[in-house]
């Protein structure tokens, strides 16, 4: 079962903002793995701090949806640019960030 980032707890409906993960790493020039990196930030946000004494701001008080990641089978940057592009549009097009 997806995971989802620690303090979206909102419908699609009640935020303004989403979070997409994009698990692509087929471009990497070195060591691939970045794939994994959005379900590794869900799964390890539980033990972030909520509060920013920087941007004086808790991430508790922000309505956001996770919208989980792109789904995508093929490593393939264009397939992947398509696909997050089509997603992307369709959720400005709602009014969302």
């Amino acid at each position: 079962m997806p995971r989802n980032f620690f303090c979206s707890k909102n419908s699609f409906a009640q935020s303004n903002l989403v979070l997409l993960g994009i698990p692509f790493d087929a471009t990497s020039s070195f060591r691939p793995g970045s794939r994994f990196a959005p379900d590794q930030i869900r799964l390890y946000s539980e033990g972030i701090e909520s509060y920013s004494p920087y941007q004086d701001k808790d991430l508790e008080e922000i309505e956001f949806y996770d919208a989980g990641n792109v789904e995508i089978t093929i490593s393939n940057f264009s397939v992947l640019r398509t696909a997050v592009h089509a997603q992307v549009e369709a959720y400005l097009n709602s009014g969302k960030k």
